[in-house]
C-alpha cells in the first residue's frame, strides 16, 4: 500500500562499487516510474587511498537497479541495538544510525 507505515525492520548493508562505498537499506525498494525496483545508495567514502575528503565532493545518492546491486558481494552494518533499525524508528533516524555505524567501522 503506498505510504503505508513500515512493517519491517530496516536491514543496512554496505557494497563497493565504481570505486566508492555505498549504503543501501535492503528490506526498500522503490518503483520510479517503471516496474523495476531500485534502491537508494548512499555514498560514504572512497577506496582510493589516495583521494582526501574533497573525493567525495559531488557526489549524490542515487538510485540503481535492485538485481545489478543485489549481485554484488556486501557487508551487513553491525547492529548493537535491535530498536535503532525496528518498523517503528524513523527513516531519517535509522538511516543515521547506520551511516554513523557504517563510518565509525569502515567495513570495507
Amino acid at each position: 500500500m503506498l505510504n503505508a507505515p513500515r512493517t519491517i525492520p530496516y536491514e543496512f548493508r554496505v557494497v563497493a562499487f565504481d570505486g566508492l562505498v555505498w549504503l543501501y537499506d535492503n528490506s526498500s525498494r522503490t518503483y520510479i516510474c517503471d516496474q523495476v525496483p531500485k534502491i537508494l545508495l548512499e555514498p560514504l567514502y572512497s577506496l582510493e587511498p589516495d583521494h582526501d575528503d574533497g573525493a567525495m565532493y559531488g557526489v549524490n545518492s542515487d538510485y540503481f537497479c535492485a538485481r545489478d546491486i543485489e549481485k554484488l558481494p556486501y557487508v551487513a552494518v553491525p547492529v548493537r541495538n535491535a530498536e535503532d533499525y525496528a518498523a517503528d524508528v524513523s527513516e531519517r533516524d535509522a538511516w543515521d544510525t547506520a551511516r554513523e555505524e557504517a563510518n565509525s567501522n569502515c567495513l570495507i
